[in-house]
């Protein structure tokens, strides 16, 4: 049991420790793949509209263009849309952590006794005081 959590453990160490040092590579690699998409989109959109509509080429690239244009201030209408909604839903997921932290520490404060209560108070003090001293020496 031991052996195969250490394997476990050991595993998700040499995972995470490739993801740190290959982020510039799988995220040059990502947007390489989301650029290329792009350009066979609008390769592919030219194609078709020089077909459609029988047109040249710098035609088709400005109507292209727009289309594009077009569809990105759809998707900024939609987002625009959506975020109050987001926003709203974002604000009562914090407010509910903020309820469950706050009264995870209250009855973690009521259930210490009065010995480590001082413990408590004894180690923020000294420490808020060299938090002082530092910043104003």
């Amino acid at each position: 049991m031991n052996l195969l959590v250490n394997r476990k453990l050991m595993i998700q160490f040499i995972l995470i420790c490739i993801v740190i040092i290959f982020y510039d590579v799988a995220l040059h690699s990502l947007f390489l793949i989301v650029h290329i998409a792009f350009e066979w989109l609008e390769l592919t959109l030219d194609h078709i509209i020089e077909h459609i509509f029988h047109t040249d080429r710098q035609q088709s690239q400005i109507i292209v263009f727009y289309l594009l244009w077009l569809i990105a201030l759809y998707g900024l209408y939609r987002l625009c849309r959506a975020l109050p909604g987001i926003y709203n839903q974002l604000k009562e997921q914090l407010f509910a952590s903020c309820l469950q932290c706050k009264s995870y520490l209250v009855g973690y404060w009521r259930d210490q006794s009065s010995v480590q209560k001082i413990k408590w108070l004894t180690i923020f003090i000294v420490s808020l005081s060299c938090l002082v001293f530092i910043t104003f020496s």
